[in-house]
């Protein structure tokens, strides 16, 4: 089923709030019709994926996933309560919360205890942050690459979205890499990060305080808007 078709299809050249809801709501029936879902995780593996390994997705795993990425630019800033009324957007959030578990465990089960170690380490550094705000990660050339949200940053109330930030840090502690991270009373601290090992320091980037809307965008997981994560 071609949901991004539908979808194009009912949305026209239109832009407007409500022409861009009717439009999912359209594909959402058609969704519904085609599919009958229990929201527990056991029915999504058997039906978005192969033997039940999320590893092994099917054609329609990919189909409502490239409807996600079609709607996204449209959607990122509506209000999170207007979109979960629609059941193939609640479906791809569960998804990807199993996709982000799947992922971070794959990182647990084949990097070294020590490797390990200094991620849990420089998480705890972020986490422990007194009224911590956001997190940025930098380009090479010192330009804004993505921003994350930290609101849900807390490893005693569980969100898929920890899982995905601690894959990004994973990553930068691979390589080398840079985060700027805002925390209360307008502080912001660096980490400069370099072969699992990093040094910090209060950084004088105060006008990096502002968001940038697109670096926002860009440090969402899919399903998620922004009034999810923020």
């Amino acid at each position: 089923m071609d949901f991004v078709k539908i979808f194009h299809s009912v949305l026209g050249d239109e832009q407007k709030h409500d022409s861009i809801i009717g439009a999912i709501s359209a594909t959402n029936s058609t969704f519904l019709a085609t599919q009958s879902l229990d929201s527990n995780e056991e029915r999504y593996l058997e039906v978005f994926f192969e033997e039940n390994n999320a590893e092994k997705p099917q054609a329609i795993y990919y189909a409502i996933m490239d409807f996600w990425a079609k709607i996204e630019p449209y959607i990122w800033n509506f209000p999170s309560e207007e979109l979960k009324q629609f059941q193939i957007i609640k479906i791809i959030q569960n998804l990807e919360i199993i996709r982000q578990v799947k992922l971070l465990n794959y990182i647990i089960d084949h990097e070294t205890p020590e490797h390990i170690y200094a991620l849990q380490k420089l998480a705890d550094s972020i986490e422990d942050m007194p009224d911590k705000k956001f997190m940025i990660e930098m380009t090479v050339d010192g330009d804004i690459k993505a921003l994350y949200s930290l609101k849900h940053f807390d490893e005693q109330c569980y969100h898929a979205y920890r899982d995905f930030i601690l894959q990004r840090l994973s990553m930068l502690l691979k390589s080398r890499g840079e985060i700027v991270v805002a925390a209360g009373k307008d502080k912001i601290y660096e980490y400069l990060i370099d072969d699992y090992k990093w040094e910090v320091t209060v950084s004088n980037k105060q006008n990096i305080i502002e968001k940038d809307q697109e670096a926002t965008r860009r440090g969402l997981i899919r399903g998620f808007v922004s009034s999810d994560l923020w």
